[in-house]
């Protein structure tokens, strides 16, 4: 894949149109690269790309994007900018209060090198939008993968989201 074709796709990354796999196959672009990174950067690419295959703890996924960004980023930014738009429209912080039922949900905007620093930004922007908690929660999910199934008296498949 060439780079302007990475930056098309990059630019064109959108909620609505993101591939699930897409992140992966930039993890892999990375491996694939001889001597691009070193033996302990390559376990923390194979961790990082096997929390986002399973997509089970999306906190965990951040925490590593984080520190792979901070080690990578300068020698390969355009495979964390991709990266970064990928995580932000698959991975959303939910902010609940203990006290109450209220709960909201909150576009990720990976702006900081430090998920702490995220979290921060994510109830703050819970925030302004009205929540109200003097103690919030705060975590991160994976968006649900939309679901293909298949009609059955046509050809023709319903993308579920």
């Amino acid at each position: 894949m060439t780079a302007d074709h990475q930056l098309v796709c990059a630019d064109l990354c959108h909620a609505g149109s993101c591939r699930p796999k897409c992140s992966l196959e930039v993890v892999d672009e990375l491996l694939s690269v001889p001597e691009s990174v070193t033996g302990e950067e390559m376990d923390l690419l194979l961790d990082f790309r096997s929390l986002l295959r399973t997509r089970s703890n999306a906190e965990a996924a951040l925490r590593s994007f984080c520190d792979l960004r901070r080690r990578l980023e300068q020698r390969h930014y355009l495979a964390f900018y991709r990266l970064r738009r990928w995580l932000e429209n698959q991975v959303v912080a939910t902010v609940s209060s203990a006290g109450s039922n209220q709960n909201a949900h909150v576009h990720l905007r990976l702006e900081f090198y430090c998920v702490e620093a995220i979290r921060r930004q994510c109830v703050c922007a819970a925030l302004q939008k009205g929540f109200s908690s003097s103690i919030p929660s705060l975590g991160f999910i994976f968006v649900p993968e939309p679901q293909v199934v298949q009609a059955p008296s046509s050809q023709e498949a319903l993308i579920l989201y």
